[in-house]
């Protein structure tokens, strides 16, 4: 695994991604959890500084569902899944983070003009 710009790690034991985790950021790589609430805590406290920046995002995921997606390449569809499954994790802002330029053709937002 070779991340560029992001990994979002789903249903993925800490303990095995911990330092992981805190290399890819340390390069400037995006690191979305979900996971336990107790592995959210824990990784925001470790790295905190990187949480405050939005470079590490956790989100409570106990649905069951286990993934890595690196880069934004949804192989399986599992960002579709995490919509019902993690309601706070915001589906449709990852997919435009992720997708190709060429492929947005409106952007339909709320509260603007």
């Amino acid at each position: 695994m070779n991340p560029k710009y992001s990994v979002l790690l789903c249903g993925q034991s800490v303990h095995e991604y911990s330092d992981k985790i805190g290399a890819w950021l340390s390069q400037g790589i995006k690191i979305i959890w979900l996971g336990s609430d107790e592995s959210c805590k824990g990784l925001k406290e470790k790295y905190e500084i990187f949480a405050k920046a939005y470079l590490l995002q956790c989100f409570v995921n106990n649905g069951g569902l286990r993934d890595i997606i690196v880069d934004g390449d949804d192989q399986r569809g599992t960002i579709k899944c995490l919509e019902s499954s993690c309601p706070l994790f915001n589906s449709a802002q990852y997919m435009v983070e992720h997708c190709k330029a060429d492929l947005i053709t409106d952007i339909d937002t709320e509260g603007g003009d």
